[in-house]
């Protein structure tokens, strides 16, 4: 991909309070451009977003701006919302709590976006949800005919509906579900729409996980998650305009549970992250391609 203009897609998966690993290397590539004097923000280095789930929410808060134009949520405000935040959001003890109308996640995602509509955001995105009418993954997106006059808080509450935490939305005639009925990671989903955004030019896409358990037997979400990931990387074997990085930690410390809102459980989930950060060579090879992109030369941190 030498001296070669590209497009960025940054893909995160679902995993509910598992969100805190995503935006911990997103915090450790920001910081990375701090090192050497650039200040840049995260949709600065993204042509679309993909999200399922909490990674949608992920998404959507990175892309909200402000009045004045500027990023509303930086990366840490997301960070420190899920750390604080998240044993109210997340815990699968209140459900019945939630079922009866008594919505926390919707709450905050009402008072941080607000009247905000999916069609106010830019750049390209795609968040994924799943019609429980017609049995389908449903995708809201800038292509999408209704786009405005759906509010991105009601998008984000409609794709984080998780069955036996959050009762479904129902949106005109379908009936959504959380995104990750369809599939906890979205990449494959995101390289679609990627083409039909951007044809004929070549793509990057950066695949954001939640962490994953080496040992631990795999249920059917999580069998979905590693054959997207094989789909994306043989398709990179293939597709020449298409580069993929897949940056996914081990769990050595931290819960798999997308509930395990504990303190002790929060502080693995960073310290798990911040070690494959200092352990993986994938960020030397993500910070070369930025260098492309940007034409800077970066000091790995």
């Amino acid at each position: 991909m030498r001296n070669k203009k590209y497009r960025v897609v940054l893909s995160i998966d679902g995993g509910g309070i598992k969100g805190i690993v995503p935006l911990v290397i997103l915090d450790h590539i920001v910081e990375n451009f701090k090192a050497i004097g650039k200040k840049v923000i995260i949709p600065d280095l993204v042509d679309l977003f993909a999200g399922s789930s909490t990674g949608s929410v992920i998404c959507a808060s990175l892309m909200h701006k402000n009045r004045d134009g500027k990023q509303q949520f930086k990366i840490k405000d997301v960070l420190n919302l899920y750390l604080t935040k998240g044993p109210q959001i997340f815990r699968k003890e209140f459900s019945e709590y939630y079922n009866r109308g008594n919505n926390p996640l919707k709450v905050v995602l009402q008072r941080n976006f607000g009247s905000t509509m999916l069609s106010d955001l830019h750049p390209e995105f795609m968040f994924l949800s799943y019609d429980l009418v017609e049995n389908e993954p449903y995708l809201f997106s800038k292509k999408s005919s209704d786009i405005g006059e759906v509010s991105v808080a009601e998008a984000l509450i409609a794709s984080t509906a998780v069955p036996g935490y959050y009762p479904p939305i129902k949106m005109r005639q379908y009936e959504l579900a959380d995104g990750m009925l369809a599939c906890k990671n979205p990449g494959k989903f995101a390289y679609n729409y990627a083409k039909l955004c951007f044809p004929g030019e070549t793509v990057l896409m950066i695949s954001l996980g939640t962490g994953f358990k080496k040992d631990e037997r795999k249920d059917w979400i999580e069998d979905e998650v590693c054959k997207a990931h094989e789909y994306l990387y043989n398709i990179s074997q293939i597709d020449r305009d298409f580069y993929y990085l897949r940056l996914q930690p081990e769990l050595k410390r931290a819960s798999s549970d997308i509930d395990d809102t504990s303190q002790e459980n929060l502080k693995a989930l960073v310290d798990d992250t911040l070690d494959y950060i200092n352990s993986t060579a994938h960020f030397g090879r993500l910070f070369d391609l930025m260098h492309i992109k940007f034409g800077m030369k970066y000091a790995h941190i």
